[in-house]
């Protein structure tokens, strides 16, 4: 039996230079530019525009009225041909924005794979969402952003450019991001401020118990505001024992550019 529903809309614009699979299905009064590259299974949805320089990934879903790799909002983009390159099984919800790199900046905004973004989300310039990360409603990233995998971005949150937000991380809605997110944390307010470890999310990801005790105690040593930082990192060494994820906390604050999030919500 034929599919009664036209693989492409009679209304989509799509240029001679984008590539489709041949399963790709898009809807009405969309648009599609020049250098884009579209895996199979994906759907796009009506309104929705994708510009030059695109990589979509498989299985993905573009929403209504999304505007996806347009160009960098950032003064001196100068139109060179910058990409974005999305993941698999990505889902962009309606009226998401995702801009495209800049040259200063590497060149490339990067979407892993199995990311929601939701309804009027945003993506800035030369950004990185990593694996399986989900921005709720609203959330803003600026430039240069890196959000690692399994973080978890509530309603409105907003992160200041070139900041980091750890993985299995949980911002609250409304909070204002102005320095680096450690892992495994949950932050809140404005600006941001630590209320502890996300404990469900460590659950869900299926840390055991002594994984996870070994983050309490590390916790407890590193956002310490009464230990010099150098010595609390020093201290948090000596219960690591090769436990990775605390390993991975102390060398997320080695790395920092912007400083830690150590401050409590009191």
């Amino acid at each position: 039996m034929s599919d009664p529903q036209p693989r492409i809309h009679p209304t989509a614009c799509i240029d001679s230079g984008a590539k489709l699979a041949s399963d790709v299905r898009v809807g009405p009064y969309s648009i599609i530019g020049p250098d884009v590259s579209i895996g199979p299974g994906t759907r796009i949805q009506s309104h929705a525009v994708i510009e030059r320089h695109t990589t979509i990934g498989s299985n993905g879903i573009i929403s209504h009225h999304a505007t996806v790799g347009i160009p960098p909002q950032d003064f001196t983009y100068a139109g060179e041909p910058t990409r974005l390159v999305i993941g698999d099984e990505v889902r962009i919800g309606e009226y998401v924005n995702i801009s495209r790199g800049t040259i200063k900046g590497g060149g490339q905004t990067t979407i892993g794979n199995r990311v929601y973004l939701m309804a009027y989300s945003h993506v800035g310039h030369d950004s990185t969402v990593e694996d399986d990360v989900i921005l709720t409603n609203g959330t803003a990233l600026a430039g240069h952003v890196l959000v690692e995998e399994k973080a978890y971005l509530s309603a409105n949150a907003s992160i200041h450019q070139f900041c980091r937000v750890g993985t299995l991380a949980m911002i609250s809605g409304n909070s204002i991001i102005i320095q680096d997110v450690a892992p495994y944390t949950k932050i809140v307010g404005l600006p941001g401020k630590l209320v502890g470890l996300n404990l469900v999310g460590l659950r869900r990801a299926g840390l055991d118990q002594e994984e996870i005790r070994a983050l309490k105690q590390a916790y407890t040593k590193i956002f310490d505001r009464e230990i010099p930082l150098e010595h609390a990192l020093e201290q948090a060494r000596t219960i690591s024992k090769g436990n990775t994820y605390v390993n991975r906390l102390i060398e997320f604050f080695e790395n920092s550019q912007r400083g830690v999030i150590r401050t409590t919500r009191k």
